[in-house]
C-alpha cells in the first residue's frame, strides 16, 4: 500500500535498489537513464514514504 505513493520510475528505482540491492550504476544501465536520475527517483521515494514509514518505525520501537 505504501508503494502506491510512488510513481512508477519510484517504484522501479527502489525495488531494484533495495529489494534486489542492485547499485545505482547497474539501475541507471539497465533502464538507459542517467545515474542522477536513479538518485533523484530513490530520493524523491524516500521523501514520498517518510510519513507513511513513521508511526510504522515507532511501533517497531515500542514492540522491541
Amino acid at each position: 500500500a505504501w508503494m502506491s505513493v510512488l510513481d512508477a520510475g519510484e517504484r522501479d528505482a527502489m525495488t531494484l535498489r533495495f529489494i534486489e540491492q542492485w547499485e545505482y550504476h547497474e539501475i541507471a544501465a539497465e533502464k538507459s537513464i542517467p545515474i542522477g536520475t536513479v538518485q533523484w527517483r530513490v530520493f524523491n521515494a524516500k521523501k514520498k514514504l517518510a510519513p507513511h514509514l513513521a508511526g510504522y518505525r515507532h511501533r517497531l520501537r515500542k514492540a522491541a
